[in-house]
């Protein structure tokens, strides 16, 4: 009896963690064929690598994502629109309708987000944001209709692969691409936009723009790859986007604010090509790595710490081995060796002219080319005071 009291027992507990085990199972979510704003949010929370739309959706709210995802809105006849609701409501201060943004923990997540073969609409701010070091991919994508501007380069990374831009921004202005640093974005995220395919808009006039009111932006990094049919350049009067052939097609918004620093890389594929520098001065060289067509002018703080660091001597040049002067503006396409000259402050310059030595000579005739007239004179003077005394001498005498 015992011993089926324990064989029961058995059964039973078994029979019942057979039945547990075999109850507990994760839910599947879908990442295929999203047509709704809760159905989307359940896809992004359940971190599907890609997500697929099968309608048009409209969101009540911003998303807000910190993970690596892709959300692709390719139909069957066209690209699927994710735009903002009548009653949409902003996140605190945040009216964009995606945004890619880390979170704030003691695991850092990578927040990146590809979207492709989509429409962004109608958005009370921006359609999408790399925020913080987040990064955004923009690969067949349009964007129209949104009342601050179409992309917003907050701090994070934006690749353009393939982008249209129709009007966004307010009326009678355009805000394509906005470059800014708000500030709640931490020190080290400075926003960055890598062209890297076609960048396409209705508007020619403040395409890539800077942001003007913004205190927190100090410096930024526009980069080309080597295979982009479009370029973004940074030029004197602000930000201008060439074609294939060099032309330039699409303007910003004018000259970049006192204080604020853009950096032009060269890309070749994913590598920057960069140059070393190498500068030797009182025994002693520094190197140093500056980017393609970059000037020494563009490592302002290390030349300068270089005209400074002989003691009691004054900065002269740059020049080659073979003594050829080099000007701290000409660009840098390989890697170069100079060699900074110092004097000591206390020379005195040389004359530079017949005419400056002739000058010097009337201030100060103690020179050696002065130095046979004072021979001369001096040997008139004596002979003149022998013969005087001869004289007297026979006069009396007689």
């Amino acid at each position: 009896m015992k011993k089926l009291k324990h064989l029961l027992g058995f059964t039973l507990v078994t029979g019942l963690s057979v039945f547990t085990i075999s109850n507990v199972k994760a839910a599947v979510v879908p990442c295929d064929n999203i047509t709704t704003e809760e159905s989307l949010r359940t896809a992004l929370n359940a971190r599907c690598d890609i997500i697929t739309l099968g309608d048009d959706i409209e969101l009540k709210s911003p998303i807000e994502f910190d993970n690596i995802v892709t959300i692709d809105g390719k139909g069957e006849s066209k690209n699927y629109t994710i735009s903002a609701s009548a009653d949409f409501e902003a996140s605190g201060s945040n009216g964009t309708l995606i945004t890619a943004k880390p979170v704030k923990a003691n695991i850092p997540a990578k927040a990146n987000i590809t979207l492709k073969n989509l429409i962004l609409s109608g958005a009370p701010k921006y359609g999408v944001q790399a925020f913080d070091g987040g990064e955004v991919t923009l690969d067949i994508v349009e964007i129209k209709d949104c009342l601050y501007g179409g992309v917003l380069v907050n701090g994070g990374i934006v690749t353009i692969k393939d982008l249209l831009l129709r009007h966004n921004g307010a009326k009678g202005e355009n805000n394509g691409i906005e470059i800014s640093k708000g500030k709640s974005v931490t020190g080290d995220n400075n926003p960055k936009l890598i062209m890297d395919g076609i960048l396409e808009s209705t508007e020619t006039d403040g395409v890539v723009n800077v942001a003007t009111n913004d205190d927190n932006l100090k410096d930024f990094i526009i980069q080309n790859t080597r295979d982009t049919e479009n370029k973004i350049y940074i030029e004197h009067d602000g930000i201008v986007v060439t074609n294939e052939a060099g032309t330039i097609v699409y303007e910003g918004n004018g000259k970049l604010k006192d204080g604020i620093q853009g950096k032009q890389l060269t890309y070749r594929g994913k590598e920057a090509v960069t140059h070393k520098v190498t500068i030797s001065y009182s025994e002693k060289s520094i190197s140093f790595v500056v980017n393609d067509e970059e000037t020494l002018a563009s490592a302002a703080d290390t030349i300068n710490g270089i005209k400074k660091s002989v003691e009691d001597k004054k900065f002269v040049k740059f020049v080659t081995s073979d003594g050829k002067a080099y000007d701290e503006e000409v660009k840098i396409t390989s890697d170069i060796s100079l060699i900074a000259l110092f004097e000591d402050v206390n020379v005195q310059n040389t004359p530079d002219s017949e005419e400056e030595s002739k000058e010097q000579t009337e201030e100060n005739p103690n020179t050696l080319d002065s130095l046979p007239l004072y021979l001369v004179g001096g040997a008139v003077a004596v002979l003149g005071v022998a013969g005087l005394g001869y004289s007297i001498k026979k006069k009396f005498e007689n």
